[in-house]
């Protein structure tokens, strides 16, 4: 994303935040990023869950 992206909020600022989260939701990885984005990834993956009925792949 740091390379791709044409927003200055992500490409200088570095306002994004990236993490590895296993089937069960539980956090595995995180790149450098805010906390406050990754501390999150859990609920994030968990409604991905929901709104695909559990299959994602």
């Amino acid at each position: 994303m740091l390379r791709a992206a044409r927003s200055a909020v992500i490409n200088s600022a570095r306002d994004f935040s990236c993490s590895i989260v296993a089937a069960d939701n539980n956090l595995l990885a995180s790149a450098e990023g805010l906390p406050i984005h990754i501390f999150g990834s859990d609920l994030l993956t968990s409604a991905m869950q929901r709104f695909h009925d559990g299959d994602i792949r």
